[in-house]
């Protein structure tokens, strides 16, 4: 089973959230040395794990399931446990 490893640029969200998607208002982010890493394997089953080391022993699970209820289709996420 071969993996991808893809990487982001870390960054802080000092002010804004959400909000910032309504024009007459601003957010403030801080790019940071850090990165991002995530491995991406292929599975057999529509189950999500993430395991962080910075939590020590802490995992999440989800499934998910594309929905053809709506158009475009779109994607159901559940978190099964923590």
């Amino acid at each position: 089973m071969s993996s991808l490893v893809v990487s982001a640029p870390g960054k802080v969200l000092l002010a804004g959230g959400y909000l910032v998607l309504d024009p007459a208002y601003s957010g403030v982010v801080v790019s940071t040395s850090s990165r991002f890493y995530t491995v991406i394997t292929q599975a057999k089953t529509n189950r999500i794990i993430v395991r962080s080391p910075q939590f020590v022993n802490a995992s999440w699970s989800y499934t998910w399931s594309i929905s053809q209820a709506t158009s475009p289709p779109s994607i159901l996420m559940s978190q099964l446990e923590r």
